[in-house]
């Protein structure tokens, strides 16, 4: 931290040196023939610090911060890249015709990173005033593409001009309101900060650029020297950035979000727009400029084609995962993850619809209560892993003995309840369970180990011995707990005369 304050004051420091070394170097070339170049090399020095001090800002901190700071390099890097290109033309003495779109194509392409930056957000959710920023900076981008092909059209003498200094203006205000409503309305501290300065930096270089338009179209009064004015927002962003400390933003977890529909919105509106600059040129005669123009406008659709074929693809998946998750919690709600089949919450929602039935076309039913005997030995002796592919396989030899409108379902533990419907007499019950039992008697094999279990089985019928289905259950366990203690691999019916129980 010491070391950063110290690069701070510094950077802060060589920031009124290069005002003082610009003001001198001008004023001894003013009058000789090397004022357009210093002028020239003045803006990209100026602006060459300003990028780095932004760069250096990214290494600063991750995340959010880290993509606030690349993208407001990038926009400080296109005017740059402007600067180099009006350096070069000066230098060789090239002709650029007044409506060119190179090289102060950089200069308007400053807005789509600026705009890109204030969608970064710390906030997992949106909120309305979000929605409404976003909107906001959608429009923005939409005024950029408006305003390059407005401004290919138009000569700088051409008295329609005002249309495209209203437009580079109504962007520069969309973009300054987004910053300060973030800076207003974000959550954090440190996002509020980030968007503050960038807010200084837009209403610096808004004002700037009002006054150099106005004075390049209408006055014309101060001739070169205007363009050293450029340099004031050049070094307004370099003092934003290096007078900008993380503090303690590593410590926050809140995830990079850029809005997705208002990102979608922004590029289908740019896409539009484009489309109908492009064709609005076409329509005329074709040069140099407007071949540039339209091939733009081609490379953007094959990029929304692509897009498209990719956002969809991955829709597609989505959804597949999505409905995956929701069939998995289904199961995970209603069937045992063990052996498969009904939990208790399924098993009750089945019997409700088993006894419905049966009511109405005049059956009965019954419950099969079953409890393992000896299960509990085996997971002693040989362990859970055992206990539980023992418990599998059981399940698994009476899922193929019940019928297909029966209900086999495991309450938990060693104990598995079944519904049977459409039963003719009580006595079929009790061949059901006599042949579970049978199955369950024969030997398990359960890696290498050979497992002998019973069952014990209470036998309660609908409507004889209940017609609730609470009732109906408790009645069957009641039954098999009266055959555990007759013996293992034993039978019971639930009945006053044949239990002792109460009626």
């Amino acid at each position: 931290m010491g070391q950063l304050k110290v690069v701070q004051k510094v950077g802060a420091g060589f920031i009124p040196l290069l005002v003082l070394l610009e003001i001198a170097g001008f004023l001894a070339v003013r009058n000789s023939v090397a004022r357009d170049n210093y002028v020239d090399a003045a803006n990209i020095v100026t602006a060459g610090f300003a990028v780095l001090v932004c760069l250096y800002a990214a290494t600063l901190a991750g995340g959010r911060f880290r993509a606030f700071w690349l993208l407001v390099g990038s926009a400080l890097a296109l005017h740059l890249s402007g600067d180099v290109g009006w350096a070069y033309c000066h230098a060789f003495h090239i002709h650029v015709v007044a409506n060119s779109l190179l090289p102060s194509i950089f200069f308007r392409l400053y807005a789509l990173p600026v705009a890109l930056a204030l969608f970064l957000s710390d906030d997992i959710r949106p909120r309305r005033l979000e929605d409404f920023l976003d909107g906001a900076i959608v429009v923005a981008l939409v005024l950029v593409t408006m305003y390059q092909v407005q401004s290919a059209e138009t000569s700088a003498g051409d008295p329609h001009m005002w249309r495209v200094i209203s437009a580079g203006t109504a962007i520069n205000f969309v973009l300054i309101c987004g910053a300060i409503g973030r800076s207003l309305y974000s959550s954090r501290p440190a996002t509020r900060a980030l968007f503050k300065r960038l807010a200084i930096y837009l209403i610096v270089y808004g004002g700037v650029a009002l006054f150099m338009s106005l004075d390049e179209v209408y006055f014309k009064q101060l001739d070169k020297i205007d363009d050293l004015f450029w340099t004031i927002s050049y070094l307004t962003g370099a003092a934003v950035a290096i007078t900008w400390s993380p503090g303690g933003v590593e410590s926050e977890t809140a995830d990079l979000r850029i809005s997705r529909r208002a990102s979608l919105l922004c590029f289908n509106l740019t896409l539009a727009a484009m489309v109908l600059g492009g064709t609005v040129i076409g329509l005329r005669s074709i040069n140099p400029m407007r071949i540039v123009s339209l091939g733009g406008v081609s490379v953007v659709l094959l990029s929304f084609a692509i897009r498209s074929a990719l956002m969809q693809d991955r829709q597609e998946r989505y959804l597949a995962a999505l409905q995956a998750s929701q069939e998995q919690l289904q199961r995970q709600a209603q069937y045992d993850e063990l052996t498969g089949l009904p939990n208790r919450r399924m098993f009750y929602e089945q019997l409700a619809q088993a006894l419905a039935l049966a009511k109405r076309e005049g059956w009965q039913a019954a419950i099969l209560y079953l409890d393992l005997d000896g299960f509990k030995p085996v997971n002693d002796r040989y362990g859970h892993a055992v206990g539980d592919e023992l418990m599998a396989q059981a399940a698994k030899r009476m899922q193929g003995r019940v019928r297909k409108s029966d209900t086999l379902a495991r309450m938990g533990g060693d104990e598995f309840t079944l519904v049977v419907a459409h039963l003719e007499t009580r006595e079929d019950a009790g061949r059901l369970a006599s042949e579970l039992q049978g199955l369950l008697s024969k030997p398990f094999m359960v890696e290498r180990h050979t497992i002998d279990i019973s069952a014990s089985i209470g036998v309660a019928v609908f409507p004889k011995d209940s017609t609730q289905p609470e009732e109906l259950v408790e009645r069957a366990d009641q039954a098999m707990y009266w055959a555990k203690r007759s013996g293992p691999g034993t039978m019971a019916y639930w009945a006053a005369h044949e239990t002792g129980l109460p009626a």
